[in-house]
Parts: C-alpha cells; sequence; structure tokens
C-alpha cells in the first residue's frame, strides 16, 4: 500500500478513493499500513495526499497519529514542501491534543525565520487562522517586533498581510500601519516586494485606520516615490510590483523610459 500511495498519481488516487468508499474497519486497516511511516508520506508528492485524505475521513482523534508523528521531524516538515499541507490540514482541527501539541513545538521553532520560508509561511498563516488566542498573540508579537526584517522578505510579508487581514480591527494594526508608511525606505521595500500590493489593499481596508490616517498612508506613499523609483533599477520585476502598489492606492508613479 505505501508504494502504491508514494510511487504514482494513480496509486495514491486509488488509496484515496478506498479511503472514501471503504467502512470504518476497512479504513483502519488501511490506516495502520501508515502508522509509523507519516514522514515517507509526507515527503512524497503523491503520498502526502493520502496523508490529507486519512485527516479528512477520521476524526482529528484517530488521525492524530499522524501529529505525534511529526513531532520527531517538525523543523523539517514545517519547512517541506508538502509537509507544510499537512501542517495546514492538521491546524483545521487545533483541538485536537495532539496537534494542540504540534502547534507548541513549533513556536518554540524560531518564528521570525519560519515566517520567511517559501513552505512555513503557510505553517505560520495557519496558526494565525485556527491557534489559540495566545498563539495567535506570539505570532503577532513577533511580526510587530521585526517588521523591518519581515517587510525585506517576500514570504515573511505574506504573512504581515495575514495578519493585517485578520486582524484589522485591533489596535495594534493601527500601530503596523503607522510604522509601516512613516519612513521613505521602508514604503519603497514594501511597493516594490511582489506581495506589496496585498499589504496595501490589507492596511487600506483596516478597520481601525480612519479616513485622514488612510490619506496620510497615501500622501507618504507619494512622498516616497524618489527611494521607489531607486530601488526599482535593481530589477524590471521590481518597477512592476511598484506600479501594480501605487495602482491598488490610486496613485500613479512614473519611471524613466514610460
Amino acid at each position: 500500500m505505501r508504494r502504491l500511495s508514494c510511487e504514482t498519481t494513480v496509486g495514491s488516487k486509488a488509496v484515496q478513493l478506498a479511503f472514501d468508499v471503504f467502512g470504518p474497519e476497512e479504513r483502519q486497516i488501511l490506516a495502520k499500513q501508515v502508522e509509523g511511516f507519516v514522514q515517507t508520506f509526507m515527503e512524497s508528492e503523491h503520498g502526502n495526499f493520502v496523508l490529507q485524505k486519512i485527516m479528512a475521513v477520521f476524526t482529528p482523534q484517530k488521525a492524530s497519529f499522524v501529529a505525534r508523528e511529526l513531532q520527531d521531524v517538525i523543523g523539517h516538515a514545517a519547512r517541506h514542501q508538502f509537509g507544510c499541507r499537512i501542517f495546514q490540514r492538521l491546524m483545521e482541527h487545533p483541538e485536537s491534543e495532539a496537534c494542540a501539541a504540534l502547534i507548541e513545538n513549533i513556536l518554540k521553532l524560531s518564528v521570525l525565520e519560519l515566517s520567511g520560508h517559501k513552505y512555513g509561511c503557510h505553517v505560520v498563516a495557519a496558526i494565525l487562522e485556527h491557534g489559540t488566542a495566545d498563539q495567535k498573540k506570539q505570532v503577532v508579537a513577533t511580526v510587530n517586533d521585526h517588521l523591518d526584517t519581515v517587510i525585506e522578505n517576500r514570504h515573511a510579508l505574506s504573512v504581515l498581510v495575514n495578519v493585517l487581514d485578520l486582524y484589522g480591527d485591533h489596535q495594534f494594526s493601527k500601530h503596523i500601519c503607522r510604522t509601516l508608511f512613516s519612513e521613505p525606505h521602508r514604503i519603497a521595500t514594501i511597493t516594490t516586494s511582489k506581495n506589496g500590493k496585498k499589504l496595501i489593499a490589507a492596511a487600506a481596508a483596516s478597520r481601525v485606520l480612519d479616513e485622514d490616517e488612510k490619506v496620510y498612508m497615501r500622501k507618504q506613499m507619494v512622498q516616497a516615490q524618489e527611494c521607489v523609483k531607486i530601488m526599482t533599477r535593481v530589477s524590471a520585476k521590481h518597477e512592476k510590483f511598484a506600479k501594480q502598489s501605487f495602482q491598488v492606492a490610486e496613485l500613479s508613479i512614473a519611471f524613466a523610459g514610460n
């Protein structure tokens, strides 16, 4: 069953279908063949879908062996291309004791480093969405304390977007927005990033910013244009991202040669 699940798309889909159509006893027999091999399934481009199916058809308690086995490889799994998907599915059931323990151990890793990782950022985003209030506060505090580091990394910037999207009515969001748009270099870093337009949209939609503060944010962007133009000289993509960011703020920016 392990080879069938992990070696081909057809085999993986066949096993997933079996979990869908089999009764409880047959499903349990299949799941027993996965126990002890969670890492193998997680690392497989085909097998990871079988793990996700197990978490979909079983109660969190019966699928808890997945979380328990990932404890031993938590740092590797949280940064893995397919492992991050497993964490996302697990965190949809934070009431599970095994899942709660897993989240706590993830938070013992460097949340800042994980946020800046291309796969780890999805794990941090899942904690923001599904974690307990205290777990969410820990992530938010880390982001808030390291804003300049966060905006330098497009993956970490996506986590910041999640913070503003999910907590746009909290006072700390106002502090974050004011800090982000208080200095031209920060504005240039944000607007020339791939996720800059999303951050600006999230800031503009923040429910704790009044209209005067949103006008101030746009004025700061206008004043930062020269700094933005300097940063766009590094790459044509930066120019593209800057145009998109300014469009979201309903502003225009002209570059040499345009």
